[in-house]
């Protein structure tokens, strides 16, 4: 379904993006173009749109899932952390938590697990989702195969 979606909206920017283009386009590939491609000229606006489109839909969904992810990954770690925390007491006696302590009492653990959840968010998009060093290098193959499932999804 959220392939789905994001085929949806490529579909529904290319087809806002098509009169644009074709307004602007179309003298400038008159005049480049020789004569005998300027039957090619529609297809190839269309193509252009098609795949700005496209490009679009994928990064909006890549903004989508990372605030998603970093919501539900914030809280699923603190609430984990807190969890062990728990089982600490020396930690727990320097922390001043008390023995009936539960997550569900407190906003700490929301608290920690959105500030955790914005700078995952932060770090995802100021590196535009890429990975750093070490880790391209060691996820290579499922980048991959990522940008591979994503281009056979939108074949155009």
């Amino acid at each position: 379904m959220q392939f789905a979606r994001v085929i949806a909206l490529a579909v529904s920017i290319g087809d806002k993006l098509r009169p644009i283009a074709t307004k602007f386009l179309t003298p400038v590939l008159v005049h480049v173009l020789p004569g005998d491609y300027h039957g090619w000229i529609v297809v190839i606006i269309n193509w252009i749109c098609k795949a700005v489109a496209i490009s679009v839909a994928w990064y909006i969904q890549r903004v989508l899932s990372a605030v998603h992810s970093g919501i539900a990954g914030g809280l699923i770690c603190t609430r984990g952390l807190l969890a062990w925390v728990c089982t600490k007491p020396r930690v727990r006696k320097l922390l001043h938590i008390p023995e009936s302590f539960s997550h569900e009492d407190t906003y700490i653990d929301e608290i920690l697990g959105w500030t955790l959840a914005a700078c995952g968010i932060w770090f995802q998009i100021a590196r535009n989702f890429t990975l750093p060093f070490p880790w391209n290098v060691v996820l290579l193959p499922f980048s991959v195969t990522e940008t591979y499932i994503e281009w056979q999804i939108t074949e155009m």
